[in-house]
């Protein structure tokens, strides 16, 4: 019943580009648009999540 899932592309491809835009964040936003903390607080909580979908792909791919 728990069969491993099948490594999806989109998966992969929605991490690398949370990943990208939380690291690309303050380069996309005009100059003191945001606190910085809460830009903070928004780049890591982008790049965390992308970063948990890629290794959530990568086991999958190598349970493959």
């Amino acid at each position: 019943m728990n069969a491993p899932r099948s490594p999806r592309w989109g998966q992969l491809l929605l991490g690398l580009a949370l990943i990208a835009v939380g690291l690309l964040l303050p380069s996309v936003l005009p100059a003191g648009s945001m606190d910085k903390s809460l830009l903070a607080y928004a780049q890591g909580g982008l790049a965390g999540m992308g970063l948990l979908l890629v290794l959530r792909w990568l086991r999958d791919r190598i349970q493959r």
